[in-house]
């Protein structure tokens, strides 16, 4: 845990298997996990499985995703591709809301 999450700064990760994503694991669940666990816990027992997350899709709204982070109460929303499945990549809550924040300092 120590290598993976905590030198890079980062408060999320996907977790995938053999090029394929399988779940998400973030800063908020490695905190609930004791220090002393942290050894033996693996990446699969800690993350939160891709079939328990909600998605968003490239197409989607912005708000959208915005409401859906609200409601189920987290940071992160994963965006898969609805071609194939794929993970397109993480829409970030403090990504968004840096996004907003540069177009207002721009007047856009």
């Amino acid at each position: 845990m120590h290598d993976h999450i905590l030198t890079t700064g980062r408060r999320y990760f996907p977790v995938a298997r053999a090029g394929k994503v399988e779940g998400l694991l973030t800063l908020h669940q490695v905190k609930k996990i004791p220090r002393e666990r942290w050894a033996t816990t693996t990446v699969e027992q800690a993350m939160t499985p891709l079939a328990q997350l909600r998605l968003a899709h490239p197409g989607d709204g912005l708000w959208k995703a915005m409401e859906a982070m609200t409601a189920d109460g987290v940071n992160q929303l994963p965006v898969t591709d609805t071609a194939n499945g794929e993970l397109a990549g993480v829409l970030a809550r403090d990504n968004v809301l840096t996004f907003v924040r540069t177009l207002a300092e721009v007047g856009v």
